[in-house]
C-alpha cells in the first residue's frame, strides 16, 4: 500500500508527463528455448526525475482526462465492445494512452484488470471513480465471494526483467512502494481498439474460450504519457509488447479463478537474456472500500506464505495472502479489526522452460525504515526493506534471496535468516506478525531473441474457509489445494488429447480426404498426459499405465520411468492396408515389446515404417515429476448444460414470478466421447437469496427428467415405426418431471417453465437463479455438473404494478427509521463487514411512474432531491443531503412529481436514534 505518511490511499497521486512513443510493431514469432545462462549487470540507467505531488480529492493539474471505465452486466450494451485483437497505436509518436479497466464478473471472484499490465483498485488510476468499479459498488480490485464485502487485493502488477546487453532493466506494470518512483511502466496506445477487447463462448464469439475473455495490448516503450503515474526511473524501456488475455468462467469448479495469458514479444535489436517474470501483489485485505475515505486500514494486517505442494504431494507452488486481523494478531498500530475468512492466492500453470525456477518474497514497506524490512536488507544501500530501482528489483525477480527454500542463508548483514513462514519471522528478536505485506512471486530463466514471443501462463485465483473455525493460528489448505489443481486442468485439460496437426479425418498426411487443408487443426499426438505406464505408449496396459503417478522400476541395471520415455512423439501411423480395421493403439499394442525405444527415431522408423516419429521436448520431460495433461493449452474443462435465459414478472406487490428457457435440454456436452451420451441433460433448480452471496442461497426447487430419448451410438435420436423419437424411463433422481411448472402464457415458446414465488415481502429485493445440472460421466469419474447460479442470476423487487386503476399511497419504508437500528442483519442494507453511512436505506413505494421526488424539513428547507428514471415502482434514498451530510432525527416531508404530469403525491416520514 501507500507510505504510512501518505493520506487514504485513494488520495496519493501523480503529475502527469503528456507525450507518448510507441515502436513500430512487429510480427512475433512463437518461443523456441530458454537458456539459464548467467547474469552480468552494470546497473540501470537512472536519469532525471519527474517532480511529482499530492492530490487531494482533485484531478492533477494538466493531466489528460481518463476516460470512464468500461461498464455494464455481462452481455449489455455497453459492456459488449469489438471483439478480436487490438492493433497497436501507430499513428502519432506522441499519441495518448487508451487506458481502460474492466472488472471480471461472471463467476465467484470479481477481479480488475487493465490494459497496462495492472491488476486492483481502479481509484489509483482512474481517481474520479471512487464509488463504483465497472457497474459494480465500491472499489472492488478482488471481491471474493462475489457480493460477499471482502476484497483480497490492493494493487499490483507484472514485473519483466532481463539483461540487455550490459544493463539490467527491469519493467513494472505497478510498483507500489516508493511514490517518488513511482510506478508504472506499461501502456498501451491511443486508438479505440487499444482499450480492453471482450468476447464470450456465451455469445459464440470467435475466438472466445472462456464465459469472458478480456484481450489488451501494451508495451514498454511509452516513455511519457498522459497516465499520472509513469516512472520517473524508466528511460530505458526492454522494448517488449505484451499481449494479455484473461478468461473467467462461472462453472462450479472454474468460478474462484481467472487465468491469464500473456505473449511477451521482444521488439528491440538485442536478445533479452535471463528473462524473469514476476507477479506482484499488495492485498490490504478487509472489507470492500466504499468510498475514498475507507479501506486504508485493511493494510495493517494481513499474511502471507508460499506453498509449494498440495496435501496430496502434488507440487502447485502457490503465492498466498490473507488477512490476519484480529485484537492478537493484527499490527498495534492500525487494522480493520474485521477477519476475512478466505485467501488470494497466484501460480504459474505454463512456460516454455522445462526447468523453471520459482522464487517467492515478501516483505514490509514503509517509509518508516523500522517498519520497512524484508529482502532488500541484503542490498549496497543497507537500509530498506524495499527493493528500488532496477537492479535491485532483478536480484529479488532472480531469487537471489529466494524464501521457497528452506534453508535460505541468513542476511551477511542483519544476521537474519529469511523465513516463508510471515507469522515465524523475527527481527532484532520481535515477532513480525502481520502488517501492510505484500510479495513477488517471480519465474524463469528464459531467453527471448528480438522478435521471439514468450509464452507465459497464470492462474489468479480465491478460496474459502481459509481460517478452520474461523482462528487465525489454525489455517486449511483443503479449498486452497483444490482450486490450484483446477487452474491447472483448466490451462490443460488432462482428459483432451488436443490437436496438432491439420491431416484431416484419416490423420494421414498427403491423401487430401475430407478437412485436410482447411486450417483446422484434426487429430493430437496420442498422449493425453505421461501417464502411459512403464513402455511410453498409451493403450498397452503396462505397469503403472492409468495410475496417476510416476512409476520407475530397474530393468537390465537401469532405472526407467515414464518420465524419461516419452522423449519421441508419434506424429502419425499409416494404416495397414491388410488390416484397415486394425486400430492405431491395437497396432501400437502388437509392437510395442519388439520396440526399443532408446534407439533413434530413425532406427526406430526403419524397422516400423508404418510409425511416424519425430524427437521434440514434450511437456514435463525429465522434469521428475508426473505432469497431468499433454503440455497444450486448452482452456477448458467438462461444461455443465448451457444456464437457461431468465425473466422476472411481477403480478403483484408481494410476488415475484420466474421463466425460463429450456436452453439447458439442448446443449451437446463434446467432453463426453460418447456421442450416444453428449446430451446429458438431467434437470433444473431453483434458488433465492437476499444478499446474492454464493453460500446465502436457498435451493426452492429440484426438478428432474422422468422420461429420455434413446439415441444412436452417433447421437441422433431413435425413431419407431411411424418416426417418433423413441423415449425409456430415466433411471437417475426423484424423476420428478417437469409439469409442476410448464409456463401457460403466451411467451411459453421462449420461456417454456414458470414458478411464482408468493408470498414474499413487499419492496424487499431478492436474488433469483435457475440452474441446469447433468447427470455426470461415470467412466471419466466426473460428478453431475450444474451450470452456475450467477450465468443466470436476477435482481428483482417485489413491488406494486404500474398503471394500476387505484394504486395504493406512495409510503416511506421504514417509517420510522431507526438509526440506532442494525438494518443489515436484517439483509435490508449491505453486510456488516462493508456497511458504511452511504448504505443506509428508506424506499419509497407505489410510485406511478418516472420523475423526482422532493425531500423537506418541516421547515421547508430542501434536504434533497431523489431522481427516479426506473420503470418501477419503487426508488431508494441512502438518508444523506444534497451537502453530502447524513440526516438528523426528526420529521420530514416529501413530495413526488411525476414526469408524464400525474397530480404529485405528498407524505411525510420520521427518522428517530
Amino acid at each position: 500500500m501507500s507510505p504510512s505518511n501518505c493520506p487514504p490511499r485513494s488520495l496519493c497521486r501523480l503529475a502527469a508527463p503528456s507525450a507518448a512513443e510507441i515502436s513500430p510493431a512487429k510480427s512475433g514469432r512463437e518461443f523456441t528455448s530458454g537458456d539459464a545462462g548467467g547474469p552480468s549487470w552494470r546497473g540501470a540507467r537512472d536519469v532525471l526525475a519527474l517532480s511529482w505531488a499530492f492530490s487531494w480529492g482533485l484531478a492533477v493539474g494538466g493531466a489528460h482526462a481518463v476516460g470512464p471505465i468500461q461498464g455494464g452486466a455481462p452481455g449489455s450494451s455497453d459492456e459488449r465492445e469489438p471483439a478480436g485483437a487490438p492493433a497497436l497505436s501507430t499513428s502519432e509518436a506522441t499519441a495518448n494512452s487508451r487506458l481502460s479497466q474492466k472488472v471480471h464478473k461472471v463467476g465467484n471472484i470479481w477481479l480488475t484488470t487493465s490494459n497496462f499490465g495492472f491488476f486492483g483498485d481502479p481509484s489509483e488510476t482512474f481517481p474520479d471513480y471512487y464509488n463504483s468499479t465497472d457497474g459494480l459498488p465500491g472499489f472492488v480490485s478482488c471481491q471474493f465471494p462475489a457480493r460477499g464485502g471482502f476484497d483480497y487485493l490492493f494493487a499490483g502488477g507484472i514485473w519483466i526483467g532481463a539483461i540487455v546487453g550490459d544493463d539490467t532493466l527491469v519493467s513494472v506494470g505497478q510498483d507500489g512502494w516508493e511514490y517518488a518512483d513511482s510506478a508504472h511502466e506499461l501502456f498501451p496506445g491511443g486508438e479505440l481498439a487499444d482499450t480492453i477487447q471482450v468476447s464470450s463462448i456465451r455469445y459464440g464469439d470467435e475466438g472466445a474460450v472462456s464465459e469472458e475473455d478480456f484481450f489488451s495490448t501494451y508495451t514498454d516503450t511509452m516513455l511519457t504519457s498522459d497516465f499520472n503515474g509513469v516512472s520517473i526511473k524508466h528511460r530505458n524501456p526492454l522494448n517488449i509488447r505484451v499481449g494479455e488475455r484473461s478468461y473467467a468462467w462461472s462453472f462450479s469448479y472454474a468460478e474462484d479463478m481467472v487465468i491469464f495469458d500473456y505473449s511477451i514479444e521482444n521488439m528491440g535489436l538485442k536478445t533479452l537474456r535471463d528473462v524473469y517474470m514476476g507477479i506482484y501483489l499488495d492485498g490490504d485485505v478487509g472489507p470492500t472500500p466504499k468510498d475514498r475515505y475507507s479501506g486504508f486500514d485493511n493494510a495493517q494486517d494481513d499474511v502471507t506464505g508460499f506453498r509449494p505442494r498440495d496435501a496430496s504431494g502434488k507440487v502447485i507452488n502457490t503465492a498466498w495472502l490473507a488477512d490476519y486481523d484480529s485484537p492478537l494478531h493484527r499490527a498495534p498500530r492500525t487494522g480493520d479489526a474485521v477477519l476475512a475468512p478466505s485467501v488470494m492466492a497466484v501460480r504459474v500453470v505454463r512456460t516454455p522452460a522445462k526447468q523453471l525456477q520459482t522464487s517467492y518474497n515478501w516483505w514490509f514497506s514503509d517509509d518508516d525504515l523500522t517498519v520497512d524490512w524484508g529482502p532488500g536488507r541484503r542490498f549496497p544501500d543497507g537500509n530498506r526493506g524495499t527493493p528500488d530501482g532496477d537492479v535491485n528489483k532483478y536480484l529479488i525477480m532472480k531469487g537471489w534471496q529466494n524464501e521457497t527454500l528452506p534453508d535460505s542463508l541468513a542476511d551477511p548483514v542483519t544476521g537474519l535468516k529469511r523465513d516463508p513462514n510471515q507469522l515465524g519471522a523475527d527481527k532484532d528478536g520481535i515477532p513480525q506478525n502481520a502488517d501492510d505485506t505484500r510479495f513477488l512471486f517471480s519465474f524463469g530463466p528464459f531467453t527471448v531473441a528480438p522478435g521471439e514471443v514468450l509464452p507465459i501462463t497464470l492462474g489468479y485465483f480465491c478460496a474459502e474457509h481459509f481460517y478452520a473455525g474461523g482462528d487465525p493460528n489454525r489455517i486449511d489448505y483443503t479449498d486452497l489445494d483444490i482450486n490450484a489443481r483446477w487452474v491447472q486442468f483448466i490451462f490443460d485439460n488432462p482428459n483432451v488429447d488436443s490437436p496438432s496437426f491439420d491431416y484431416g479425418e484419416d490423420g494421414v498426411p498427403g491423401t487430401g480426404d475430407a478437412g485436410e487443408g482447411d486450417g483446422i487443426l484434426d487429430s493430437g499426438d496420442h498422449f493425453y498426459g505421461e501417464d502411459v505406464g512403464l513402455d511410453g505408449v498409451p493403450g498397452t496396459g503396462d505397469f503403472g499405465e492409468g495410475n496417476g503417478v510416476l512409476d520407475s522400476e530397474v530393468i537390465d541395471g537401469r532405472m526407467r520411468s515414464e518420465d524419461l520415455n516419452l522423449r519421441l512423439i508419434i506424429n502419425w501411423i499409416e494404416p495397414d492396408p491388410a488390416n484397415p480395421e486394425l486400430s492405431e493403439l491395437d497396432y501400437l499394442e502388437s509392437i510395442s515389446d519388439e520396440i526399443d525405444w532408446e534407439l533413434e527415431p530413425e532406427a526406430i522408423m526403419a524397422a516400423f515404417p508404418r510409425l511416424h516419429l519425430a524427437r521434440e521436448a514434450r511437456f514435463g520431460y525429465e522434469n521428475g515429476v508426473m505432469d497431468e495433461g499433454d503440455g497444450a493449452a486448452d482452456f477448458s474443462g467438462p461444461p455443465p448444460p448451457a444456464a437457461p435465459r431468465v425473466k422476472v414478472e411481477k403480478p403483484d406487490a408481494n410476488s415475484l414470478r420466474i421463466k425460463w428457457s429450456d436452453d439447458s435440454e439442448r446443449f451437446v456436452d463434446t467432453f463426453i466421447p460418447e456421442r450416444s451420451r453428449q446430451r446429458d441433460f438431467q434437470g433444473y433448480r431453483l434458488y433465492m437469496s437476499r444478499s446474492g452471496v454464493a453460500s446465502d442461497f436457498t435451493k426452492l426447487l429440484d426438478l428432474d427428467l422422468d422420461r429420455v430419448i434413446v439415441r444412436g451410438e452417433d447421437g441422433s435420436p431413435v425413431l419407431d415405426g411411424a418416426g417418433r423419437p423413441v423415449s425409456a424411463a430415466d433411471t437417475l433422481g426423484r424423476n420428478t418431471g417437469f409439469e409442476l411448472v410448464r409456463n401457460q402464457d403466451p411467451d411459453s415458446l421462449d420461456y417454456p417453465y414458470a414458478w411464482t414465488f408468493t408470498p414474499t415481502l413487499s419492496n424487499w429485493p431478492l436474488y433469483l437463479a435457475v440452474t441446469g445440472y447433468d447427470n455426470g460421466y461415470p467412466p471419466a469419474k466426473l460428478a453431475s455438473l450444474e451450470s452456475s447460479i450467477f450465468a443466470s442470476l436476477v435482481l428483482a423487487t417485489p413491488s406494486t404494478p404500474l398503471g394500476l386503476e387505484a394504486p395504493p399511497p406512495v409510503r416511506a419504508v421504514p417509517n420510522p427509521y431507526k438509526i440506532n437500528t442494525d438494518y443489515s442483519q436484517l439483509g435490508w442494507e449491505a453486510a456488516p463487514q462493508s456497511w458504511t453511512e452511504f448504505d443506509r436505506r428508506m424506499d419509497f413505494t407505489n410510485l406511478k411512474g418516472t420523475g423526482a421526488i422532493q425531500i423537506y424539513t418541516v421547515a421547508g428547507d430542501l434536504v434533497d432531491t431523489v431522481p427516479h428514471a426506473s420503470n418501477e415502482s419503487r426508488t431508494s434514498w441512502n438518508l444523506i443531503s444534497r451537502n453530502g451530510q447524513a440526516v438528523v432525527a426528526g420529521l420530514y416531508l416529501f413530495v413526488v412529481e411525476y414526469d408524464a404530469g400525474m397530480a404529485p403525491d405528498v407524505g411525510k416520514f420520521v427518522i428517530i436514534k
